[in-house]
């Protein structure tokens, strides 16, 4: 009889250990899960431009090195463009800047639908500045994506808002400095070109 009382007692303290040490299980599994989504969004918040979706100028950098990196010890081609809207200041003093943060999110868009996912890269430098990192492209194949991009944009808003962008493509001994600074210097080199036509 006094065993059968230990059973009967044993029983259920083991049913509820089991119920506890199930539900500490579960907790802890979703507060790993919890801390996992938190870091993931912590991180996409750190890489992404909120304004435009695009990734940041910090996670260009990143890239870049990696783009420079690879091209350096397997010889894989990339080109990097630089670019900048014509006509944006203009834009905003006309519309305001509500309307001009719009254009900036519409450029975004565009290079999201247009560039390879996980193989090209946009990115919002500041202000109207933007670059794009195109891998395994010569400077003629980026030119006709620019061509499409350019288009596609000029489609996407009604106002007269173009774009100015350097292109370059990595050759040895390159350093992600020597690309940022020949793609600046080419895309103000179009810019000045623009303004002429325009005669502003």
């Amino acid at each position: 009889m006094e065993l059968i009382g230990w059973v009967v007692w044993l029983v259920p303290a083991l049913s509820i250990w089991a119920a506890l040490a199930q539900w500490a299980w579960w907790r802890e599994k979703n507060k790993k899960e919890e801390l996992l989504r938190l870091n993931r969004e912590l991180y996409h918040k750190a890489i992404i431009d909120d304004l435009t979706g695009v990734y940041n100028v910090r996670y260009l950098h990143l890239k870049l090195r990696e783009f420079v990196q690879r091209a350096r010890r397997y010889g894989r081609p990339f080109v990097l463009a630089w670019i900048d809207l014509d006509c944006f200041k203009q834009y905003n003093d006309t519309f305001g800047h509500l309307a001009g943060d719009q254009v900036l999110k519409t450029f975004g868009s565009v290079c999201q639908e247009q560039l390879r996912i996980d193989v090209d890269f946009a990115f919002r430098y500041g202000g109207d500045e933007f670059a794009l990192l195109l891998a395994e492209v010569s400077r003629k194949e980026g030119e006709q994506i620019m061509e499409r991009l350019q288009n596609a944009f000029k489609q996407a808003v009604d106002y007269k808002v173009g774009l100015s962008y350097g292109l370059v493509e990595y050759q040895n001994n390159f350093t992600p400095e020597d690309m940022l600074r020949t793609a600046d210097e080419l895309m103000y080199q179009q810019k000045k070109q623009h303004k002429a036509i325009l005669g502003k």
